[in-house]
Formats: structure tokens, C-alpha cells, sequence
């Protein structure tokens, strides 16, 4: 067995104690005849007769003290190694978490009694530790909490809190509570909480919330400030419960909806009236405000129902998850009233459409989830959601606006076992993504092999997560170099992820996860920052011989993100890169999407001296007469035009026209995908400025990407 090496160095303590416990015995053994000897080499012949003879009992004495000697130094330090050894074993072990294994105590005196000492130490953290565990779960599972650094940044935000605001976790983290703030309350509520706060004493009270989908949520909220050992500040833990419902009936209780008084003369009066009150309450805790479906809750219930129904019969039924397609960008442009008056049009189609056997409730946002229970056949789930997607398609007639919001489906049915409703929802769900991928506008009916790619997506979630903490990705660098005389312009920064098991993994495998869950912002930023120190590093050591550039490819989403403006410009500082050093790559089709409104962004980005380079043209739905009104400095010709090149000569009058296009607005091109000296020569004679791909170099790791720039610039590196 491996040991630690904390074991070793306990093994070789014990050791070393038995060596230099030998070593003293021998010392002891031979100092005695070593003073023998001497007296017979003072004294001359004198001793000389029977010298031979008193040598001999003496040397056999002395070897009888030896070997005696050396049985007890073993024996002794084997006595102190095996418990040592023990406890140091033990002691990694809870390092690491193990409060199970316990110290053997069979050994006396002070090694036993420390022994024995560990094991109490070690039971009474594992019992503590236990507990903390046990009032963390019970926590998580009954309130809302978050946890804030001193700047008020959030740290820690558990499931509920996600549930209520509508943000995921990567959302949440890293920013403050701002995020969810409504203008409920003034900004002396606000300071006079910190204040409260700030002084080292909880503060308690009712807050107002905005969640992201601009609906408001009432919190009764406790924020308690945690200090160190020197009595600092150092987090603050927030434990809020939802009091939503509550003040909904108190709300309608101040406005008279709900009349509740006390000072009725009959105590019947008084009785029915609270029965009035239980009652609109519960209708507010099981159904939606908005629309009047039921909620989450009540559809679980149902179909926990349903699913104990079908294991004592025969019982088909399926689920439905719809999600409406471009309802964010009807409401985004028309309006919040005009979003809400679609959601309630959407559930009185679903209320006119549906038998009294099926439930259809709303789960937030754009999202219904339908249950058809006393299905005959299982295709007749189909046959109801085609006859649904067809009414959606519809146009809707809202405020003077004809709406249409067509859906996308997912469809499960209890076909596959099933004994817990949220795993059949979780499912419909992944065949409704699965839709919308398809083109929305469609239904998708789960099978297997969506099971098996949401839980890959699972694993390459929680791995990327992963190798953000351990470090596993790393930077390629692919040389683009001027097509007229071969010389470096710079580089191209391209992902790859040193996955422990299956080695260098492409940008392709986990990026589209990145950006789903929201990754890519945390992966977007360690980008920007080892690019930019890979080129401030290489400008310093070449720059003697001409400036590179380093282009940054960023993704729609990190791009839209609030700080990612702060975060470019604390990069470039950090750096100091100077103008152009930097370039930014945004795919052609985030450019051209008129609904992520990047275009003013791009403006201030150009403004701080970065240009923007548009990556893949030719691949979107932009065209050359469009060109001139795009904010960019450099234009990527897509490899899918410049690898056949040389074998397709309508593809060179397109490349032709491109690239003159694209001189006439002073835009520089980008040739990608050249692989041959033919591409070369046809790019030279349309006028492509510069070029990129494998006749020049493979993405190149940083030791080979220094030595490709010393080979282009002519440096003889020293011996």
C-alpha cells in the first residue's frame, strides 16, 4: 500500500529513533574496550601474556552486549512506529473527511492515552459535523438562503432561491442582490438595512422582489452578519421564506376584496366569513394568478395520482411540456400586457381543447405542462398535440397587434415505468428542447437515446465545472499570417479541455453546454485573461521584431452579459495591451441578430481601441449589401469557401466579390481553412489580405507556438 507522506515521514521518525537508540547501546558496549586496550598499549609487555585470551572472553562479551543491544533498539522502535503509523493514518483520513475508522488502542502509558484521545476528538467532530450537515439539509429544504461576501456579492444561493428568482445558480453568483431588486422600497430601507448589518446585528423584515421574469415575490427575510476569530465581518447569510400568498390576502384584504370582520354580531357570520377567506386562499396557494390554471404544485399532485392509478391497471396517459416559441421577443417588443394577455389567450385554448380526464397547469413564464389521462392508444397523445400545435399557429388578436406564438412540444408517456413525477416532467421536458432544436413549431416524443444524451449532459456539465476548479483547460494558438509575404500577424486563442480520461477535447464537445447553463461567462473570462498574458509575454520577448495579435473568440451570451464590458477593459489594463493587441471574434450570426442589439456594444468596444473581427461569414443569413452597416474591423472568410477553392470556380467569384467588398470599406479578410499553396495563390490574386489554417500551422501549444514566431521572424535562438 502507497503511504502519504505524512505516513513516511512518521516511519522514518520511528526509524531514526531506533538507529540512534542502537547506535547509543553500541557506544555504551564499546567504550569499556576501547579503555582496555588503551591501558595494554601504555603498559607495554607487561599485559602482553594472556592479552590474547582476555581479548577473546572480551570480544565475546562485547558481541553478546552487541546483538543485545540491537534486538532492544528494534524491538523499541517497532514498539513506537506500528501506533504512530495508526495514527497518522487516521489523521488523513479525516483530513479528507473519514470520521468512521478509529485508533487501535493497544499499547500503554502516553501513546495509549493519545490514542485514546484522538478517537474521542475524532467521535465528537464526526457527531458536530453530522449535525451541521443535518441542519444544512433541513434548511435548504424549507427556506430560501443565500450567502454574500462583505461587498454584498453573492457566494452561495441554494435550489429555492433559484426556484423563486428564475435565475440559475451561474446567474445568481457573483452578483449581488440587485438583481432581484423591485422599487418596492426606498433607498433609505435599504441603507438602513445595511446599517443594520454592517454594525454586526441581524436585521429582520419583509422584502419585495423581482424575479426574472418581471414577476414580484414577497420574502420575509432574516440576515445574520458572520464573523472571524478577531471579530470581523466576513459573509452575510440571508434565510428568507416566500410570504407571497400572505400578501396577496392581505392585499385583498385592505383593498375589501376579502372582508373579514370581527365585530360581526353573529359568531356564524363570523365563522363563514373565515371559511370565505381559507377558501380564497386556497384557490390563491393551487392555482396562477395570471391565467387561472393550476400551478406546479397541483399538477405534481395529479399526476402522483395518475402513476399510483397505473400500477394497479391498465392506465395509459401521457405528459405534454409545451414552450412557446418567440414569446420573449413578443414580449420584449410589445410589452409585458401584451405577454400576459398571450399567456391567458394560451390557457383558454388549452381550457376550451381539453377533457375533463386532463389537467393543464402553468409552470412559469411560457411554460405549460399538460397531463391526458384515459388515453385508448398511445399515439393518441400525438394525435391531441398536432391538433394543439395546429390552433397555436394561429394568430392572436392582442391590443391591436396580430400575435403569433407558435409551440414546441415534448411528449412522454407512462409507456416507460415511472414512480416519480418529476422524472416524467424532467423528460417531457428534454423532448420539448429537443423540438425546439428541430426547428420549433414541432413535437418530439422522448425515447431512450434522449435520455441517455441529457444525462452525457449531465456529466459534461458537472465536468466542466470540474476542470473550471482543477485547471484543465488549455489555450491553442493558431498562427494567421500575411498571404503577399508570409510573415506572422498573430494568433488565433482556441480552447481545448485536458480531460483526465479522454485526452485534448474539442471546443465543440462542451461549448454549446457552456453557453446553455451559463459556464461560458467563468470559461469566457479565464480565456481572455491567458490570452492576454500569452501576448503581453510574447510582445515583450519579440516585440522588437513587430507587434502581434491575439484574437479572442467571445460567444452571444458572454457578450450580452451586464459586466462584460468592466471585465474587457480590466483585462486590457491588467495587460496594458495596446491598440489592436487584442481583437475580438463574434460569430457572423450574433453580429447580424437584430434582437441581441450588440450592435451599439460593439460600437464601445471599437472605442477602446479592440477590433472586431466577424468570424464564419458566409455561414448566416447576412449578405454584401448589408456589410457596410456591421461595426467590424477584420471579416473571416468561412473554410467552407476556401478549402475547395482551387477546384470550384463559382466559389472563387464569390470569394472575389467578398473580398473587394470588403477593401472598398476598409475591412481587412481572413482567409480560413488554407491547406495548399494553390488556395494561396488564387487568395493573392483576389486580394485576401491575410490567412489561416494548416498549410501554415495546426493549433500549436505555447512552447511550439514560440518557436513557430522565431522561425518566422529569422531569430537563432542561443545555444
Amino acid at each position: 500500500m502507497k503511504m502519504t507522506s505524512t505516513q513516511s515521514e512518521s516511519v522514518s521518525a520511528g526509524r531514526g529513533l531506533g538507529v540512534r537508540l542502537v547506535m547509543c547501546f553500541l557506544l555504551v558496549a564499546l567504550i569499556p574496550m576501547g579503555v582496555v586496550v588503551g591501558i595494554e598499549y601504555l603498559m607495554g609487555d607487561q599485559f602482553a601474556q594472556g592479552r590474547f585470551h582476555r581479548l577473546s572472553v572480551f570480544g565475546g562479551l562485547m558481541l553478546m552486549i552487541g546483538v543485545m543491544t540491537i534486538s532492544m533498539g528494534f524491538l523499541i522502535a517497532r514498539r513506537l512506529i506500528r501506533p504512530i503509523q495508526e495514527m497518522t493514518k487516521i489523521a488523513n483520513g479525516v483530513v479528507q473527511g473519514d470520521y468512521q475508522q478509529l485508533c487501535e488502542v493497544d499499547s500503554k502509558g502516553e501513546l495509549g492515552d493519545l490514542a485514546r484521545s484522538i478517537n474521542q476528538m475524532i467521535s465528537s467532530m464526526g457527531f458536530t459535523i453530522s449535525e451541521l450537515e443535518n441542519r444544512k439539509k433541513a434548511l435548504n429544504e424549507h427556506a430560501i438562503v443565500s450567502i454574500t461576501d462583505i461587498g454584498g456579492k453573492i457566494i452561495y444561493a441554494n435550489e429555492f432561491f433559484c426556484e423563486l428568482s428564475g435565475y440559475t445558480q451561474e446567474e445568481l453568483i457573483g452578483q449581488t442582490h440587485r438583481l432581484v431588486k423591485s422599487d418596492e422600497h426606498s433607498p433609505a430601507f435599504y441603507k438602513e438595512l445595511w446599517k443594520t448589518v454592517s454594525s454586526g446585528e441581524p436585521w429582520s423584515g419583509e422584502i419585495k422582489n423581482r424575479s426574472k421574469d418581471g414577476s414580484f415575490y414577497w420574502v420575509s427575510a432574516t440576515i445574520v452578519p458572520f464573523k472571524d476569530g478577531n471579530g470581523e465581518i466576513t459573509k452575510y447569510v440571508a434565510i428568507r421564506t416566500d410570504i407571497t400568498g400572505l400578501k396577496e390576502i392581505q392585499d385583498q384584504l385592505e383593498e375589501g376584496n376579502i372582508s373579514l370582520s370581527f365585530a360581526l354580531e353573529s359568531e356564524q357570520e363570523t365563522a363563514d366569513k373565515l371559511e370565505e377567506a381559507l377558501a380564497d386562499y386556497k384557490v390563491l396557494a393551487t392555482t396562477d394568478k395570471l391565467t387561472g390554471l393550476p400551478n406546479r404544485g397541483v399538477f405534481v399532485e395529479r399526476l402522483y395520482e395518475m402513476m399510483s392509478a397505473a400500477k394497479n391497471g391498465d392506465v395509459k396517459f401521457a405528459v405534454l411540456f409545451f414552450d412557446f416559441d418567440r414569446f420573449k421577443v413578443i414580449n420584449d417588443s410589445l410589452g409585458h400586457e401584451v405577454g400576459d394577455a398571450l399567456l391567458c389567450d394560451i390557457a383558454k385554448i388549452f381550457n376550451h381543447e381539453l377533457r375533463s380526464v386532463d389537467l393543464a397547469a402553468r409552470f412559469g413564464g411560457d411554460e405549460f405542462v399538460v397531463i391526458l389521462g384515459g388515453l385508448k392508444e398511445w399515439d393518441d397523445a400525438i394525435v391531441t398535440g398536432q391538433r394543439l400545435l395546429e390552433l397555436f399557429a394561429e394568430p392572436h388578436e392582442l391590443s391591436g397587434h396580430q400575435v403569433v406564438s407558435t409551440a414546441s412540444i415534448g411528449i412522454v408517456t407512462n409507456e416507460r415505468t415511472y414512480t416519480d413525477p418529476g422524472e416524467m416532467i424532467r423528460d417531457a421536458d428534454v423532448a420539448m428542447f429537443k423540438a425546439k432544436d428541430s426547428g420549433k413549431n414541432t413535437m418530439v416524443v422522448f425515447n431512450q437515446a434522449m435520455h441517455e444524451e441529457a444525462m452525457d449532459r449531465l456529466v459534461i456539465e458537472s465536468g466542466i465545472r470540474e476542470a473550471l476548479e482543477k485547471n484543465q483547460f488549455r489555450l491553442m494558438y493558431q498562427p494567421i499570417v500575411v498571404l503577399e509575404t508570409g510573415v506572422l500577424k498573430g494568433f488565433e486563442a482556441l480552447i481545448r479541455w485536458d480531460h483526465p480520461e479522454r485526452g485534448l477535447v474539442g471546443p465543440d464537445a462542451f461549448i454549446p453546454i457552456a453557453e446553455d447553463t451559463g459556464l461560458i461567462n467563468e470559461i469566457g473570462q479565464w480565456i481572455l485573461h491567458e490570452a492576454g498574458s500569452q501576448i503581453r509575454e510574447w510582445n515583450h520577448t519579440f516585440g522588437a521584431h513587430k507587434k502581434l495579435t491575439m484574437n479572442v473568440n467571445v460567444s452571444k451570451r458572454q457578450l450580452l452579459a451586464p459586466d462584460f464590458m468592466d471585465k474587457l477593459i480590466a483585462c486590457q489594463d491588467q495587460y496594458d495591451l495596446n491598440h489592436c493587441e487584442f481583437q475580438i471574434e463574434i460569430t457572423e450570426s450574433v453580429i447580424v441578430d437584430s434582437r441581441s442589439n450588440v450592435i451599439p456594444l460593439l460600437n464601445a468596444i471599437r472605442e477602446q481601441g479592440i477590433p472586431i473581427v466577424m468570424d464564419d461569414f458566409g455561414t448566416g443569413v447576412s449578405s454584401l449589401s448589408t456589410l457596410h452597416s456591421y461595426p467590424i474591423d477584420v471579416l473571416k472568410i468561412d473554410q467552407s469557401f476556401i478549402r475547395v477553392l482551387d477546384g470550384d470556380r463559382s466559389l472563387l467569384a464569390v470569394v472575389t466579390a467578398i473580398a473587394a467588398l470588403a477593401d472598398n470599406l476598409g475591412i481587412r479578410t481572413v482567409a480560413e481553412g488554407v491547406e495548399s499553396v494553390d488556395i494561396i495563390g488564387a487568395l493573392q490574386s483576389v486580394g485576401c489580405t491575410w490567412g489561416q489554417g494548416y498549410h501554415f500551422a495546426k493549433p500549436l501549444t505555447v512552447d511550439e507556438a514560440s518557436a513557430f514566431i522565431e522561425d518566422n521572424f529569422g531569430i537563432v535562438r542561443a545555444a
